[in-house]
Formats: C-alpha cells, structure tokens, sequence
C-alpha cells in the first residue's frame, strides 16, 4: 500500500465453522502530499460463484468422457 498500489486478490476464511472465499479489492489512500494514510478496502463473497465453476468443470468433464466414449 505504500507504494500507491491497488491490490486484487481471492482470499479464503473461515467463518461460522465453513471456508468462505471472497474476491478482495485494497486501494491506498493518500494525503495532499501522496503519503500513504490509510487503506480502503471492499470484498465480494464469491465462495457460491467458485463452489459452480468446479461443479460445472465436473459436469464437462463428464459429458467429455461420455461423448468419447
């Protein structure tokens, strides 16, 4: 963040006993001077979004195998 950076990252917790996965976004802000004063920070909970995509990858995956087969 000192650098003037925005970062983007998926980062996984725990919560209520579960992995949650949240896509997180941190911009830095500065004062008049550009110093690094603070970090603003927002998160999306995207763990159903990642929880499709692998079932969906399975159900290709399958349909590949059957159609080959």
């Amino acid at each position: 963040m000192k650098r003037g950076v925005v970062k983007t990252i998926e980062e996984s917790y725990v919560q209520d006993g579960e992995k949650m996965i949240v896509h997180t976004v941190k911009v830095p802000i500065k004062d008049k001077r550009e110093n690094a004063i603070g970090v603003l920070g927002i998160f999306w909970d995207i763990t159903a979004r990642k929880r499709w995509k692998i079932k969906l990858l399975t159900i290709k995956r399958i349909f590949k195998h059957l159609r080959y087969n």
